[in-house]
């Protein structure tokens, strides 16, 4: 036995084991048949014919296989040839990994966390590792990290092999990507003296866990998920308020919006300064004054005479434009805080203002003025004209005596002169009121003309002042 038959055995490994059986026999003594007689994994026998044979088993054990070989020469002559195979299959990979946060906001970087193991590695081969992403993209990275940039869910799965085996792990839709949080919200009030309470409203929708704000009077962070609530500041001074949102891990985002001014109110020695009186083109009045950082709006009073005072409007800006009144008023400003205090006035102001009067047959005119009080000691004073409203005014007089005689009043063809003053005050100018004096009508008729071509009288030329127009017949 075995004389002739020799057989070889090659076992390779990989998700399963493959078995070769090489046949080595000496064919010499005329052996050209072979029979074979092989243990499978289910303890039975399977009986093969051929030189070679390939067999693959899935189980770990022994296994044993018997080999006839015979001749059809030399009277049948034959042997046996058996042998037991060990079959020892490594243990399957497993793939596994986690992500970070399953949950996370875009153009954010995610890390994954290879978890796969292996109880071997196959002798000169590397471990393999091949992620996809759900989106297209893919790493041969072991511990990958991947930045998603459109929200949606993103199925995950990775290959990993040891050399030996491969296993595939695939999580679906396991990524959730979302937009970050939007910041946003407002405030009722912005200043106020204390205690000074204003109403918190926030504008967030999206993707928020949590909300926090930050009211730099206290330098605390406060955990407030309402989307309304009230804020009080004890002390005065100017505060930011600062909000942070956290979405899902990763997304947090904060907003530097809103500034407060809190005082602690106006006192009797606060005050308001008008800094500005003055008239426009349409005679519409434009008073200015100074700012305080404690009024919320600010008192406008008139008076006819400078004592008796009555409230006229109340604005929140530091100017205000006045209708005409047709008649010389003072004004003052007192500011008005949160708490409904009052300050004082600082100035009384009166602008200029102007009044004219024609003399009989357009001898002249008078123009009386009264001068601007409140404002300051003015640096000079124009009296300024003009045979249109407002148009191509020219200077007519520096510095000029109360009332003023005009005595180049009266112009033919015109229907009446416009006056008004510049006061110049600290480099600012400012203006009164116009007044506009119509001519008296005026014809003047020749009784006689001599057309000789001398020069002289030769055209009937008929005047007009303060006259549209006319009509003449001769008779």
């Amino acid at each position: 036995m075995y004389e002739y038959v020799r057989i070889k055995v090659n076992v390779n490994y990989d998700c399963k084991a493959t078995v070769d059986l090489i046949n080595e026999t000496d064919l010499s003594g005329g052996i050209n048949k072979f029979m074979w007689v092989i243990t499978n994994q289910l303890g039975k026998t399977d009986t093969l014919f051929g030189s070679n044979q390939k067999i693959s088993y899935t189980k770990n054990g022994k296994y044993g296989f018997k080999v006839f070989a015979s001749s059809d020469l030399n009277g049948g002559y034959g042997e046996w040839y058996y042998d037991t195979i060990e079959i020892n299959i490594p243990s399957k990979p497993i793939a596994a990994f986690k992500a970070a946060d399953t949950v996370i906001c875009r153009y954010l970087p995610l890390q994954f966390t290879n978890l796969s193991h292996a109880k071997e590695i196959k002798p000169g081969s590397q471990e393999k590792y091949v992620w996809t992403f759900g989106d297209g993209g893919t790493s041969y990275d072991k511990e990958p990290t991947h930045t998603y940039t459109q929200p949606g869910y993103y199925t995950v799965s990775l290959f990993y092999s040891n050399g030996y085996c491969d296993s595939t792990l695939v999580k679906n839709q396991y990524i959730r990507v979302v937009d970050a949080p939007k910041p946003g919200f407002s405030a009722a009030v912005r200043q106020g003296c204390v205690p000074f309470t204003t109403q918190i409203t926030d504008t967030v929708t999206l993707n928020v866990t949590k909300k926090e704000y930050l009211f730099t009077d206290s330098a605390k962070w406060k955990t407030i998920n309402s989307s309304v609530f009230n804020y009080t500041f004890s002390k005065p001074g100017h505060y930011w308020a600062v909000q942070k949102l956290y979405g899902y891990t990763g997304c947090i985002i904060r907003t530097d919006s809103i500034r407060f001014f809190v005082s602690k109110g106006l006192l009797p020695s606060d005050s308001i300064a008008i800094t500005l009186a003055s008239f426009d083109t349409l005679n519409q009045l434009h008073l200015h004054w100074e700012n305080h950082i404690a009024a919320l709006s600010y008192n406008i009073y008139h008076s006819a005479d400078g004592k008796n005072f009555s409230l006229y409007n109340n604005t929140s800006q530091t100017n205000a434009v006045i209708a005409f009144l047709n008649k010389a008023v003072y004004y003052k400003i007192a500011g008005l805080d949160s708490c409904g205090k009052l300050s004082s006035s600082k100035n009384i102001a009166k602008p200029q203002w102007i009044k004219g009067e024609r003399l009989p047959a357009n001898e002249a005119s008078i123009i009386y003025y009264t001068p601007d009080e409140g404002l300051g000691i003015a640096q000079s004073t124009e009296l300024e004209w003009s045979y249109h409203h407002a148009i191509n005014l020219v200077l007519g007089e520096q510095n000029p005596v109360n009332p003023y005689r005009d005595e180049k009043f009266a112009s033919p063809g015109l229907l009446k002169k416009c006056y008004r003053m510049s006061i110049l005050h600290n480099g600012t100018k400012m203006y009164s009121n116009y007044e506009c004096v119509n001519f008296e009508p005026q014809v003047f008729i020749p009784n006689s003309f001599t057309p000789n071509g001398d020069g002289l009288n030769d055209e009937f030329l008929p005047t007009t002042t303060g006259i549209i127009g006319y009509n003449l017949k001769i008779f």
